[in-house]
């Protein structure tokens, strides 16, 4: 998603983070102007195998799917750089994927876990809601 400009209020526009437990519920908000948020998730395209979850995500290195990360949420200025990067992220897992946003200027990012713990970037401005209620 992209935004321009202000809503009707002549506010930011106030963007929610899904909840990738809970359908239509979020857990986190953050209010941006001009600015690309792009999520990826293996919360709606998986499937279960035997038990084991797979998301959609693979791993080129290994031609698996993705583990250790639900959500990967970047925002920056340009929508595609913004989705390369989610999904970039989402397979170099929370701390490497980390250490790569960190280095980068103008791009902030947010990540749950496999254990619904919050990672985020350095300079995010979130607005946290009571975590997994």
């Amino acid at each position: 998603m992209i935004s321009w400009g202000k809503n009707k209020e002549n506010k930011d526009w106030r963007i929610g983070i899904a909840d990738p437990k809970k359908k239509n519920s979020i857990v986190s908000w953050l209010n941006i102007s001009n600015t690309a948020i792009v999520t990826s998730g293996n919360y709606e395209k998986y499937i279960i195998i035997d038990g084991v979850k797979y998301c959609h995500i693979v791993n080129p290195k290994t031609g698996y799917p993705t583990k250790g990360v639900q959500s990967v949420t970047i925002i920056c200025t340009d929508a595609e750089l913004a989705d390369a990067l989610a999904t970039t992220v989402f397979i170099l897992g929370k701390i490497e994927g980390l250490k790569l946003i960190n280095q980068l200027k103008g791009i902030e990012g947010f990540i749950i876990d496999e254990n619904n713990d919050t990672h985020y970037s350095k300079k995010i401005n979130l607005n946290l809601t009571s975590k997994y209620d």
